[in-house]
This record gives structure tokens, sequence and C-alpha cells, in this order.
């Protein structure tokens, strides 16, 4: 079992247990990431992310960083990679578009992209997309970021959206051909679908910014010493931010303390931020 000391130490280095990560398979990856991929970043020709994000409650220096457009799409500035090959256990590799060297690119800064991208490469044992892209964009300098970046939080809402706009853009096109059709009307009801579906994601966004809030509350009364409740939200599982927004403090330390035997991620929670 791991000292508590030493899980504090791996927790400010960004270095989160996942949900669902046995203690042995962190282990494995922890070993891996201080003894072999510094060698085999190095071998790649890959740098090392050296950013420290307070208000992440980590300062990672182990993250592999490469500048490349190659695999990007059109709209991408900078993603976040999970690497997994058969030897290794999986870790994040970070890439930036090349004009990132510079500091900025297309009025964005660098290290505001490399925050975003820190914080899913920290996460990479999690699988909880419904609050990590409000996470990932919640310090955003720019407002209208902080609360429309999030809107697409899974790759199929992109997926659905585009295909609601190209079902709509050849309905429309279909109008000159069926003017005087009794689907007419239908026609020009389809070519809104796209907005329905963007007011969908809009009010699912507004309710969970709402309960993330409600959590940040509660969290900062569980953990009065820290006084960064963000830090601590991102290493809870989607339904544990839930419960968090909803639940008596009562039942939330009954929790907590049914979970600490088992999970190395809450060990690691209270260790750093008791």
């Amino acid at each position: 079992m791991i000292p508590d000391d030493e899980n504090k130490i791996l927790g400010e280095a960004g270095m989160i247990p996942g949900p669902q990560e046995e203690e042995k398979d962190f282990i494995k990856r922890i070993h891996f990431l201080k003894e072999r991929a510094p060698t085999l970043f190095k071998e790649r020709k890959y740098e090392i992310l050296v950013c420290d994000f307070h208000d992440l409650g980590a300062t990672p220096k182990w993250i592999p960083l490469i500048y490349s457009n190659q695999r990007l799409l059109p709209w991408q500035g900078a993603v976040s990679w999970t690497i997994t090959t058969p030897n290794t256990p999986p870790f994040p590799l970070v890439q930036l578009r090349k004009g990132f060297r510079k500091g900025h690119f297309f009025f964005n800064d660098r290290d505001e992209v490399l925050r975003h991208e820190t914080l899913h490469a920290i996460r990479l044992t999690f699988n909880e997309p419904r609050f990590e892209e409000i996470f990932a964009y919640f310090h955003s300098s720019k407002k209208w970021k902080r609360f429309l970046g999030p809107l697409f939080r899974k790759e199929s809402q992109v997926s659905v959206f585009l295909s609601l706009v190209l079902f709509s853009f050849a309905a429309q096109i279909s109008v000159y051909f069926f003017s005087y059709s009794p689907l007419f009307l239908y026609v020009h009801i389809i070519c809104f679908l796209p907005l329905i579906n963007l007011f969908f994601y809009f009010i699912a966004l507004i309710k969970d910014r709402k309960i993330l809030l409600r959590a940040f509350s509660t969290l900062q009364l569980l953990f009065p010493k820290h006084k960064n409740p963000f830090a601590i939200a991102l290493r809870l599982k989607d339904s544990e931010i839930q419960m968090f927004a909803t639940k008596p403090i009562k039942t939330l330390l009954h929790y907590i303390k049914e979970q600490t035997p088992s999970s190395l991620r809450w060990r690691q929670i209270l260790a750093q931020f008791s």
C-alpha cells in the first residue's frame, strides 16, 4: 500500500489514480512514468511539459509535449492523446500546433491551452465526461469560452450536430425541387433541427455548471483548510460531483469514510487536501 505522504507527493505531481484503477496498476504506471518514460520521450524527441498550475492542485513535470500539426482537425489547436501499447501502461501526450511555439496562435494563449490539455492529461484514467470539459474551460481568460467552450462534451455530440447541419443543408436544397409539395412545411422545420440540438446541449450545460458550483460550495465546507475546491472536484467521479451537490454533509462524510479503506484515489485526496 502506498503511504499517505508518498501518495500526497504523487497527487501534487498530478499523478492521480483513476476511479477504476487498481493500486497495482497505478504503481505500475507511476514506475513507468518515473523510470522508463523519460528515456522513451527523449528518444522520440518529445519535450516535457513543465508548468505550475495551482488551480489544478498539481505541478506536473512528466507529461510529454510535441509541436506538430499532424492528425489535428482544422479547428483543433491542441489535443491530449492517451497512448497505449502492449508493453506500457497508458500515458498522455499533449500535442500543440507548431504556431504555439511563439506563445500565441490565432488569439489563443499557449499557457491557457496547456492548462486545458494538462487537465485532460492528469485525468487520463478517468472515464467521466460529464464535467471534464467544464473543468477544462473553467479558467479560460475569455468569458464566452468559459461558458460556451464545454457546449460539446463528447465526440458523439459533435457528430450528431454536424449530421443535423448536413441534413438541414440538404433539406434546404431540396426546397427548390419540392416547393409545391405537401412536405414543404416539414422541410422548413428540419432546417431548425441544428438549433434545437444546440438548445438542448445549452440547457444541459447550464444545469451541470450549477451542479458543479454547488459541489464546490460543499467541498469548501468539508475541506476548509484548502481554498481551492476546483482542485478537489476534478479528482471526483461524475456521480460524486452530483452527490456532493445534493446530499447532506452527514451523508457525504459517511461516504468518504466508507470509500477511504478501498480507494487509493480517496486516500490521496484526503492526504493532499485535508
